[in-house]
């Protein structure tokens, strides 16, 4: 009701907490799949095609991600073509990194595949493979693992235990801090060990608060009437 009053095009007379408001609104519900800003934003990725500006706004960013999180086969085309054919190391960037957003895992596969072929920028890659690991954390570490040295030829050295810690941070699965662990058993000393425990600890913590939560949440959405 909120996003219905204040619209998806921003108005002269917002104010700064109605424009943020907006912008929150439309990438929390879009980025959950709800239909009607899902419409919107597919409707202005295709009106690319004929207007290159279709999208130009302090929203560009939030539609992309929602367009790009939403993905079928055709769109994940659509955006890596983009990708390719950038006028600018920034927007080529900001586009290879989306095409790793998928929900779909066989798109974030493709996105996986891609990140090590040569195709995008080293610089860019890491990125990629980090933006799968948002809805897809046990796909990026397994990949990881399985390309170490690859993705070792892209990340600093000093970054590279936590790159990794990070990748596998996000997961749910208590198979995970096992995972974490070997890796860090096998490639890193005592010293280094900090970015894989610390990756430990907010899933194990995660893990802990998350019945709590469902069950705190259940309870406000029935109060609500939700």
């Amino acid at each position: 009701p909120v996003l219905d009053r204040l619209g998806f095009t921003p108005r002269a007379e917002d104010t700064a907490p109605e424009s943020n408001l907006r912008a929150s609104l439309i990438s929390s519900l879009g980025y959950m799949g709800d239909a009607k800003v899902l419409a919107e934003a597919n409707r202005l990725f295709a009106a690319l095609d004929s207007d290159p500006k279709a999208m130009d706004g302090p929203l560009r960013g939030t539609w992309l991600g929602i367009v790009a999180t939403n993905a079928d086969a055709a769109t994940w085309d659509k955006l890596h073509k983009m990708a390719k054919s950038a006028n600018s190391a920034v927007l080529q960037n900001t586009l290879y990194g989306l095409l790793g957003a998928a929900k779909d895992p066989k798109l974030a596969q493709k996105a996986l595949d891609l990140a090590l072929s040569g195709e995008p920028p080293a610089t860019t890659a890491p990125g990629m493979i980090a933006r799968v690991s948002g809805w897809h954390p046990d796909m990026a570490f397994d990949f990881v693992l399985a390309n170490l040295d690859k993705v070792k030829a892209i990340v600093d050295g000093p970054s590279q235990s936590e790159f990794v810690a990070n990748i596998g941070s996000g997961s749910d699965d208590p198979a995970m801090i096992g995972k974490l662990n070997a890796y860090a058993d096998k490639h890193l000393d005592a010293a280094g060990r900090r970015p894989v425990d610390i990756a430990i600890v907010s899933i194990q913590t995660r893990q802990k608060n998350a019945a709590k939560e469902r069950a705190d949440a259940g309870a406000w959405m029935d109060a609500k009437g939700i």
